[in-house]
């Protein structure tokens, strides 16, 4: 398949380990580099790498969940498109992502050709907003 080559870096925030090493592989097998964080503070107290990024946000993560992570993404200036994923189907968290410009929001298990296509999206708003 074609790859997202050359298109940015995911930033993939996901606790669970098994699901983060296989979304890990998945985003990897389609060209495209991924920065894993197992910890939200981590992920808060990292340098983000340069140039375009997605981030792809877990709703649930231990000490503050992924609502408080984008919450603290936006207050910092960062734009990023976020894409969150979770395993608990809400549609609070959902209205509460989307109020702070979650690009999506997807349950957990999703199909992976959606996922990868719902990425291409993200950062195809990312150019589309830098040429504007």
């Amino acid at each position: 398949m074609s790859g997202l080559d050359h298109e940015g870096v995911v930033v993939l925030v996901e606790d669970d380990e098994d699901v983060r090493s296989s979304l890990v592989w998945l985003l990897e097998s389609f060209g495209l580099p991924v920065k894993p964080y197992s910890h939200p503070m981590a992920f808060l107290e990292a340098t983000m790498p340069h140039g375009p990024r997605c981030v792809v946000l877990d709703l649930r993560l231990p000490e503050i969940s992924g609502i408080e992570v984008l919450e603290r993404m936006r207050q910092r200036g960062d734009d990023s498109p976020v894409i969150v994923i979770t395993g608990h189907g809400d549609m609070k968290a959902a209205a509460e992502a989307r109020a702070l410009g979650a690009f999506d929001f997807l349950e957990k298990p999703f199909d992976e050709i959606l996922f990868v296509s719902r990425l291409r999206a993200a950062f195809a708003s990312m150019t589309r907003v830098a040429a504007a």
